[in-house]
């Protein structure tokens, strides 16, 4: 029995050394240029639910690289990712819906996604070029499609309550 108890904690504590392995193999090639290894390991990852390498992924299919370049296929893995909380995927899918790239255009869930990452100074300078050309209509619209997808998602929205001075 105490074998037992020995092989599951010493495998338990393998697997997240093999997932960020994966992880850390998909960013070495990205970073190499070598698109397609980097494509099927953030792929791998996202289908796990990675935010990260969702919103990796998403970059690869909307630039084209290791794969074919599809826009809409790129923004609903900018979706999944930000929806799961992935901050890193606010600012391109902001930016998708601001340009009407691989989803109809519309300024409203533009401003919210910016809204929710303008901590990142990408995101806080778009949402500032996005404002302009909001009506206050529009733009009340969108910081309340930010505050109630704070209340109602993950857990993981719910520290940047304080952050976003809703």
């Amino acid at each position: 029995m105490r074998i037992f108890f020995f092989v599951f904690a010493t495998f338990s504590l393998l697997i997240p050394g093999i997932a960020h392995a994966d992880l850390a193999t998909a960013n070495d090639a990205y970073a190499q240029g070598n698109f397609q290894m980097a494509f099927q390991e953030f792929q791998a990852l996202a289908e796990k639910g990675d935010g990260f390498a969702q919103n990796r992924l998403g970059m690869l299919y909307r630039d084209g690289k290791g794969t074919e370049q599809n826009h809409e296929t790129a923004t609903a893995w900018f979706q999944k990712a930000a929806e799961g909380g992935a901050i890193s995927a606010y600012g391109n899918l902001g930016q998708a819906y601001e340009e009407g790239i691989g989803v109809a255009q519309d300024y409203v869930l533009a401003f919210k996604w910016y809204y929710l990452g303008q901590s990142l100074t990408k995101n806080a300078i778009a949402l500032r070029r996005l404002k302009s050309k909001m009506s206050p209509l529009q733009t009340s619209e969108a910081k309340q499609l930010a505050r109630d997808l704070l209340r109602t998602r993950r857990p993981s929205f719910k520290g940047l309550l304080p952050a976003l001075r809703l």
